[in-house]
């Protein structure tokens, strides 16, 4: 009975020591400590990802401003007792297709001013701001929807964030959904998506069927707000 006591005594105490409750506000130390804390992935795409990010901190590339942010939000997720697999994957993966498309400060900027919202508010929306940053990041799509794909035609967007409600915001665009067998454009467009309820909201556009071989001369529909 003794032996049987101890072993769950032993396991408890290297539960907790593995355990990580909170990190470093030191940039130095965080990194290290984050490292460590995301390990080897089950996701053998992240572990480039990892390694990037660890040498983009060490190498000056993340600005102190920006490390600030990401030791808060990090602190924030373990205090709320975020799993890494999807929250801390996701976070990492946004960062990590940011610096590599170099979207500007202003993009990262509203970026983590949302995150920051949204954590607060609940891990739920969170985690859906942080797919549709990622989504929106690799490959300019907005939404999938039945095995339809609609997405922008350029990356000059920004997100907006009234009412408590995210929005993408587009000053000029060509709107495209795209399927297995068919294609559509909706041309130069300006509007905003919002994520949540998977709507666009436009000003402007323009839509013709030369796809199937009718002149734009002959047919057409004009969106305006």
């Amino acid at each position: 009975m003794k032996k049987f006591i101890l072993s769950f005594f032993c396991l408890s105490f290297i539960l907790n020591a593995n355990s990580q409750n909170s990190f470093s506000t030191e940039p130095p130390v965080f990194i290290d400590e984050f490292a460590k804390f995301m390990g080897t992935p089950s996701n053998p795409e992240l572990k480039p990802i990892i390694e990037t990010f660890v040498s983009n901190w060490k190498s000056g590339k993340i600005l102190p401003e920006q490390k600030t942010y990401i030791i808060k939000i990090s602190n924030s997720m373990i205090y709320k007792n975020l799993p890494k697999d999807p929250y801390f994957d996701l976070l990492l993966k946004n960062l990590d297709l940011f610096y590599q498309k170099k979207l500007s400060s202003t993009i990262l900027k509203q970026w983590q001013d949302i995150t920051k919202a949204q954590l607060e508010k609940n891990s739920k929306d969170y985690l859906a701001f942080l797919q549709v940053a990622y989504d929106l990041f690799k490959d300019n799509t907005l939404v999938r929807i039945d095995k339809r794909r609609w997405y922008a035609s350029n990356a000059n967007f920004e997100f907006t964030f009234e009412k408590n409600r995210v929005g993408i915001s587009f000053k000029n665009l060509d709107l495209i959904c795209e399927a297995a067998l068919d294609k559509i454009k909706v041309l130069n467009c300006s509007g905003v998506f919002y994520p949540d309820k998977k709507t666009w909201s436009g000003t402007q556009g323009r839509i013709n069927w030369t796809r199937v071989g009718k002149p734009e001369s002959e047919i057409y529909c004009e969106f305006k707000k």
